[in-house]
């Protein structure tokens, strides 16, 4: 058990946090990701996990490893729940990496964990707003007010009818039934959106 609050040793002001199961991640304003906590799912890429045992449970540490992003690409937004993790660039390009037992990063269903940070092929053409994660699954809210989502869909929480109710979806779909999506909110067994009903 951690005994004492964690600190960020950084000579930037963090601007974005987000928690998964057992882990924090943040943002800096010069669009560095760090992250502190385990790394059973690859939350850190497995190179440099390897060599720091002391990343992989946070009850072990209170240090924050920075995330090597593709190219060192400068990230603007972040997003986190379950044991997954999201990171939208200067370049407006989704990244995703972690936990993917439900293909909830939306990039197929490739392997359980993903340990490097990945592009999101649904957002190559599209940009997101903003982007959030449930347990086992995530949504997006894309320009055009889409509300694209992927993972589980257990109880029918990702909206997309009365058959689609189990199994999961490996790639962000658009749920066809909202338009003017302004906001998201994503819980372990439903999801909340609203809708800007002068724009409909």
């Amino acid at each position: 058990m951690v005994k004492q609050q964690a600190q960020v040793a950084l000579s930037t002001c963090i601007v974005q946090v987000g928690c998964v199961s057992m882990g924090t991640m943040v943002l800096t304003d010069n669009g560095e990701v760090y992250y502190c906590g385990d790394s059973r799912y690859g939350q850190i890429p497995i190179e440099e996990a390897n060599e720091l045992e002391e990343f992989k449970e946070v009850e072990e540490t209170q240090l924050f490893k920075l995330i090597s992003m593709p190219c060192r690409k400068m990230v603007t937004k972040i997003a986190a729940g379950g044991d997954h993790m999201f990171a939208i660039t200067n370049e407006e390009r989704v990244y995703g990496w972690g936990r993917n037992s439900s293909a909830q990063l939306g990039i197929g269903f490739q392997q359980e964990s993903i340990s490097t940070p990945t592009p999101v092929p649904a957002f190559h053409e599209e940009v997101v707003t903003k982007l959030v994660c449930g347990p086992n699954y995530s949504a997006a809210i894309t320009t055009s007010g889409r509300l694209m989502v992927t993972g589980s869909m257990e109880y029918g929480k990702l909206g997309l009818g009365p058959n689609m109710r189990s199994g999961f979806i490996q790639e962000f779909t658009c749920v066809n039934k909202l338009r003017s999506v302004i906001d998201v909110a994503c819980g372990p067994t439903h999801m909340l959106a609203i809708v800007n009903a002068r724009a409909t």
